[in-house]
């Protein structure tokens, strides 16, 4: 049998006829162990997604060939298909060290840097990562979001705002960028009600004009409340939602959950027990969502969810129901104008701040509810004998404000500890990078303890050791703020300039704590060092635990003025 010619096979190979340009390559490397057949073999074979036999036919290639740098270009092309990022990386910079406009090794350099900033596991390498692609891909606006993600998930998030304002510039005409940007901006010092609304506006514009087109003709009841949630699950903010949900259906009112996010059968369970009708429109389209609102009568629709990851802003803005609430597990205007309500109190939205809204603002005498579980230990109002600070927020919210004002809370009080405990603090790495910042503030590391968040159920328990609970700012806590009270502990608060920096202060003033709540930095490390004395914590665990139910764990009362505000404005319309 004849050895076809090199170029013979390679006009196949260009026709699409691989394989017989397979059988070509093939015979002509039996025959003569030429090294161009086999790089156009790898070549071929990583066209067709077999990679790791390509990779091997091109190492045997690559002592013979000519052109060594377009074929460990294509190397690391290889070793990228095949989960070999850090390998990929390295082929790449060897190439672009000879040749540093090579194309294929450039992008090859970037597509390793980006699969390795996606695969990394520890908090503090994923940004180091991120960083180090960013050097290089200025313009990847999805890689923007991701750095900002990182940078939040190790408390930088001051930093992170700029990331997610590169997103949102590289990005137009995508919503979602301009809602995680106006998520990010609630962790800068100089964030206040109106330019939060002004970022919300301007990402509401966009949902707008994407909404569905269309009408729905429907029947609608005034007593079917729907609810909408990417996050019914069983998270801590079950714990606002749940009483209300339950306590809204012992008074007749007809419960339709719409989760965004599709659960198995057990995922979800406290909220399928407590529906009328639950939905998971995780695979519905807005469209879609708009047409089951309508089936289900929804005279009333709840979104629990704003800007955050998952809303559907879309629906909303073309209208699920004749009345749309924003409510719960949002802390801002959504800048709609097909929202109605915005269920608020007199402290995170004052009158004088209602301009800033495009909702009604509804004040209640406080913005939330809490219940604990069932099975929740019983708080203790006996005084720690360790003095220990704790905050249980997530590590996003430890700003750097927040944490110089702790370091000085530790100077100021010797003997005490401070308990941080949140996702990620299982790895070593963060707790060493969350170390070194009160290290540069003149405090010991051994002060700080740290624990990963762990089950509700623990996080509760560990309250137990607690004296006094602060309170991060801007980002203020909620679910974390109504734990510590609910478990006996103080909670110092800092009062702020937005609807979120202003939370755990309205929930103290609600309970008539107000001697808790700061002005300003000053005040709060006084206060602070104050509430950790021992006799000032036992009258303070001693006002937390009286008999009579506060305000923020008086479900039925809550309830009642949210149905009866519910009531009215649909009487009004």
């Amino acid at each position: 049998m004849s050895i076809p010619t090199l170029a013979v096979v390679l006009a196949l190979h260009k026709a699409g006829h691989q394989e017989e340009a397979e059988r070509g390559y093939r015979a002509i490397v039996a025959a003569t162990a030429n090294a161009d057949a086999m790089q156009l073999l790898a070549t071929l074979l990583h066209q067709r997604g077999e990679s790791a036999e390509a990779l091997n036919w091109l190492d045997r290639a690559m002592p013979h060939l000519a052109q060594r740098d377009a074929a460990e270009s294509n190397r690391s092309a290889l070793l990228l298909a095949l989960g070999r990022h850090d390998e990929a990386l390295a082929t790449a910079i060897a190439v672009l060290a000879r040749q540093p406009g090579h194309v294929g090794a450039r992008r090859n350099r970037d597509l390793a840097r980006l699969a390795l900033a996606r695969a990394v596991t520890d908090l503090i390498t994923r940004v180091d990562a991120w960083t180090a692609y960013l050097a290089d891909v200025a313009t990847a606006t999805d890689a923007w979001l991701e750095y900002g993600n990182a940078l939040q998930n190790i408390g930088e998030s001051e930093v992170a705002v700029a990331a997610f304002d590169a997103a949102q510039q590289a990005w137009v005409g995508m919503p979602e960028v301009a809602s995680a940007a106006l998520i990010a901006a609630h962790f800068e010092a100089s964030a206040t009600t109106a330019s939060l609304a002004a970022r919300a506006r301007t990402a509401a514009a966009q949902y707008v004009q994407q909404a569905p087109s269309m009408m729905t003709a429907g029947e609608r009841d005034a007593d079917t409340f729907g609810f909408y949630s990417p996050r019914f699950g069983d998270g801590p903010i079950a714990s606002l939602i749940l009483p209300v949900l339950r306590e809204l259906r012992a008074n007749g009112v007809r419960i339709v959950l719409y989760s965004g996010v599709d659960h198995e059968p057990e995922d979800a369970r406290a909220y399928r027990e407590i529906a009328d009708v639950f939905h998971d429109i995780g695979a519905l389209d807005d469209a879609g969502f708009l047409v089951q609102a309508d089936a289900d009568r929804v005279g009333v629709m709840f979104d629990l969810c704003g800007h955050a990851p998952g809303n559907r802003l879309r629906s909303f803005a073309a209208r699920l129901a004749p009345l749309q609430v924003s409510w719960g597990d949002w802390f801002c205007t959504t800048g709609l104008p097909e929202m109605d309500v915005f269920i608020g109190d007199t402290v995170t939205t004052p009158p004088q701040e209602d301009d800033w809204f495009a909702e009604r603002v509804w004040r209640l005498p406080t913005r939330f509810v809490h219940a604990l579980p069932a099975d929740t230990p019983a708080p203790s109002d006996t005084v720690p004998e360790q003095p220990r600070f704790a905050s249980f927020n997530r590590l996003s919210k430890l700003t750097g404000a927040t944490s110089a004002a702790w370091a000085q809370i530790l100077r100021r009080v010797p003997d005490a500890t401070l308990l941080l405990r949140s996702g990620g603090l299982e790895q070593a790495s963060l707790r060493q990078h969350v170390a070194a910042r009160f290290s540069a503030q003149g405090v010991d590391p051994q002060r700080i303890e740290f624990e990963p968040f762990g089950s509700y159920a623990e996080t509760l328990a560990r309250y137990r050791n607690v004296r006094v609970a602060l309170d991060p700012f801007p980002f203020n806590g909620c679910v974390t703020t109504l734990d510590a009270l609910a478990m006996h502990v103080p909670v110092v608060a800092l009062r702020g300039h937005s609807v979120v920096a202003r939370q755990s202060a309205a929930l103290l003033a609600a309970i008539d704590r107000t001697e808790w709540i700061a002005q300003d930095i000053d005040e709060y490390i006084d206060t602070a060092a104050r509430l950790i004395d021992a006799r000032t914590n036992l009258d303070a665990r001693r006002m937390l635990g009286h008999a009579v139910p506060l305000p923020i764990f008086d479900v039925p009362r809550y309830t009642e003025g949210l149905l009866g505000a519910i009531r009215e404005v649909q009487t009004a319309r």
